[in-house]
C-alpha cells in the first residue's frame, strides 16, 4: 500500500487539532442542556434490574434498545444523566481520533470533517445513540482495510 495523505500528515498537528476537537466537543456537551429524549433513555437504563428487562421499556421508544444497554451499567454506578454526555463526548472523541489519524484524505478535509456540525455536536454533544454508531462505523471503516 503506497503512503497516502494521512501518512504525511505530522502527529503533532493531528494531536494538536485532535486536542482542540475535545476541547470544543466537551463545552458543547456541557453547555448543552439535556432533552427530554436524552434524560428519559437514562432513566429507562436506571430503572431497569437486568438489561434484558429494558427492552419491554424501550419497545415505544422508537430506536433499537442498544442505546439503552450501553447506559445500563453506567445507569447503575452513577447518579447523574450527564454520565450519557461523558458517553457520547467519549465515542465522538474516538472517532475524531481515527478520522485524523487514518482516514486516507487530505489533512485539511479531516479535520473539516470532525469539526463540522454534526460530527461535534449532533453526534457528539447530544447524548442519544448516533455518537456511538457514528464511532463504529467509522472504527469499521478505517480498520477495515487493515
Amino acid at each position: 500500500m503506497t503512503p497516502g495523505p494521512a501518512d504525511r500528515t505530522p502527529r503533532h498537528l493531528a494531536l494538536g487539532v485532535w486536542c482542540a476537537w475535545v476541547v470544543v466537543a466537551t463545552v458543547t456537551a456541557v453547555r448543552h442542556e439535556m432533552w427530554r429524549d436524552e434524560v428519559q433513555a437514562w432513566g429507562i437504563a436506571r430503572g431497569a434490574r437486568w438489561p434484558w428487562s429494558m427492552l419491554g421499556a424501550v419497545r415505544a421508544e422508537g430506536t433499537p434498545p442498544g442505546w439503552h444497554l450501553v447506559l445500563w451499567l453506567p445507569a447503575r454506578v452513577f447518579d447523574s444523566p450527564a454520565v450519557a454526555q461523558v458517553i457520547v463526548v467519549a465515542c465522538g472523541a474516538t472517532a475524531a481520533w481515527f478520522v485524523l489519524h487514518r482516514m486516507p484524505i487530505a489533512f485539511g478535509w479531516r479535520a473539516a470533517i470532525v469539526f463540522s456540525y454534526f460530527p461535534l455536536y449532533e453526534l457528539s454533544g447530544i447524548a442519544r445513540s448516533y455518537g456511538v454508531l457514528w464511532m463504529t462505523v467509522v472504527v469499521f471503516l478505517v480498520l477495515r482495510d487493515r
